[in-house]
Protein backbone atom coordinates (compact mmCIF):
# COMPACT_ATOMS: atom_id res chain seq x y z
CA UNK A 1 0.00 0.00 0.00
CA UNK A 2 1.21 3.52 -0.60
CA UNK A 3 1.78 6.43 1.75
CA UNK A 4 -0.94 6.30 4.38
CA UNK A 5 -3.03 3.52 2.85
CA UNK A 6 -4.03 0.63 5.07
CA UNK A 7 -2.00 -2.59 4.80
CA UNK A 8 -3.41 -5.71 6.47
CA UNK A 9 -6.92 -6.36 7.74
CA UNK A 10 -8.99 -4.64 10.41
CA UNK A 11 -11.03 -6.64 12.89
CA UNK A 12 -10.71 -9.97 11.08
CA UNK A 13 -8.20 -11.50 13.52
CA UNK A 14 -5.67 -12.08 10.71
CA UNK A 15 -2.17 -11.25 11.96
CA UNK A 16 0.61 -9.58 10.01
CA UNK A 17 3.60 -11.91 9.75
CA UNK A 18 5.75 -9.81 7.39
CA UNK A 19 5.92 -6.33 5.86
CA UNK A 20 7.45 -4.95 2.67
CA UNK A 21 8.55 -1.33 3.17
CA UNK A 22 9.92 0.91 0.39
CA UNK A 23 10.62 4.62 0.73
CA UNK A 24 11.25 7.36 -1.79
CA UNK A 25 12.98 10.72 -1.38
CA UNK A 26 14.99 9.68 1.70
CA UNK A 27 18.39 8.11 2.33
CA UNK A 28 16.81 4.63 2.51
CA UNK A 29 15.23 2.70 5.37
CA UNK A 30 16.20 0.14 7.98
CA UNK A 31 13.82 -1.91 10.11
CA UNK A 32 13.31 -5.03 12.19
CA UNK A 33 10.23 -7.01 13.22
CA UNK A 34 9.09 -7.62 16.80
CA UNK A 35 7.23 -10.85 17.52
CA UNK A 36 4.62 -11.98 20.01
CA UNK A 37 5.97 -14.43 22.62
CA UNK A 38 9.53 -14.27 21.35
CA UNK A 39 12.47 -12.71 23.11
CA UNK A 40 13.34 -9.73 20.94
CA UNK A 41 16.10 -7.19 21.22
CA UNK A 42 16.68 -4.18 18.99
CA UNK A 43 19.50 -4.82 16.58
CA UNK A 44 19.08 -8.61 16.31
CA UNK A 45 17.48 -8.60 12.87
CA UNK A 46 17.93 -5.10 11.46
CA UNK A 47 17.84 -4.99 7.66
CA UNK A 48 18.37 -2.03 5.36
CA UNK A 49 17.37 -0.98 1.84
CA UNK A 50 18.33 1.95 -0.34
CA UNK A 51 15.84 4.58 -1.45
CA UNK A 52 13.17 3.11 -3.79
CA UNK A 53 14.17 -0.50 -2.98
CA UNK A 54 12.00 -3.08 -1.20
CA UNK A 55 12.80 -3.96 2.41
CA UNK A 56 11.17 -7.15 3.69
CA UNK A 57 10.92 -7.71 7.44
CA UNK A 58 9.30 -10.60 9.25
CA UNK A 59 8.55 -14.01 7.79
CA UNK A 60 5.24 -14.70 6.06
CA UNK A 61 5.71 -18.45 6.73
CA UNK A 62 6.28 -17.95 10.46
CA UNK A 63 3.89 -19.26 13.10
CA UNK A 64 4.54 -16.09 15.09
CA UNK A 65 2.50 -12.97 14.31
CA UNK A 66 4.26 -9.62 14.37
CA UNK A 67 3.61 -7.45 17.39
CA UNK A 68 5.23 -4.43 15.83
CA UNK A 69 8.39 -3.21 14.16
CA UNK A 70 11.19 -0.74 14.68
CA UNK A 71 12.13 1.50 11.79
CA UNK A 72 14.68 4.19 10.99
CA UNK A 73 14.51 6.51 7.99
CA UNK A 74 17.74 8.52 7.65
CA UNK A 75 17.04 11.80 5.90
CA UNK A 76 13.32 11.55 6.60
CA UNK A 77 10.65 10.94 9.18
CA UNK A 78 7.55 8.76 9.23
CA UNK A 79 4.12 8.70 10.84
CA UNK A 80 2.50 5.43 11.88
CA UNK A 81 -0.86 4.08 12.93
CA UNK A 82 -1.17 0.41 13.81
CA UNK A 83 -4.18 -1.80 14.45
CA UNK A 84 -3.57 -4.42 17.12
CA UNK A 85 -5.84 -7.24 18.20
CA UNK A 86 -8.09 -6.22 21.10
CA UNK A 87 -6.71 -2.64 21.09
CA UNK A 88 -7.90 -1.43 17.66
CA UNK A 89 -6.19 1.61 16.11
CA UNK A 90 -3.39 3.03 18.19
CA UNK A 91 -3.01 6.80 17.86
CA UNK A 92 -0.75 8.07 15.06
CA UNK A 93 2.81 8.78 16.16
CA UNK A 94 5.54 10.45 14.12
CA UNK A 95 9.27 9.76 14.32
CA UNK A 96 11.90 12.46 14.57
CA UNK A 97 14.00 12.58 11.41
CA UNK A 98 16.62 9.82 11.30
CA UNK A 99 15.71 8.32 14.70
CA UNK A 100 14.79 4.67 15.42
CA UNK A 101 11.17 4.21 16.37
CA UNK A 102 8.99 1.31 17.54
CA UNK A 103 5.50 1.07 16.02
CA UNK A 104 3.16 -1.59 17.30
CA UNK A 105 1.09 -2.98 20.11
CA UNK A 106 2.27 -2.41 23.67
CA UNK A 107 5.13 -4.91 24.13
CA UNK A 108 3.97 -6.05 27.56
CA UNK A 109 0.57 -7.22 26.25
CA UNK A 110 1.56 -9.85 23.62
CA UNK A 111 -0.95 -8.51 21.07
CA UNK A 112 -0.69 -9.27 17.36
CA UNK A 113 -0.45 -6.56 14.70
CA UNK A 114 -3.25 -6.75 12.13
CA UNK A 115 -2.96 -3.56 10.04
CA UNK A 116 -0.58 -0.65 9.48
CA UNK A 117 -0.72 2.84 8.00
CA UNK A 118 2.70 4.37 7.27
CA UNK A 119 3.39 7.84 5.83
CA UNK A 120 6.92 8.99 4.99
Amino acid sequence: MCDGAEAGTVGEGRPIRALNIAVSGTDGVSATAAYVREHWRAGDRWKAAEDQKDLYIGDKKSDHPMQGFSISIPGGSACFEVYAKDVEWIQEVCTPEGKDFYAGAPMEKDLQLEAVRLKV
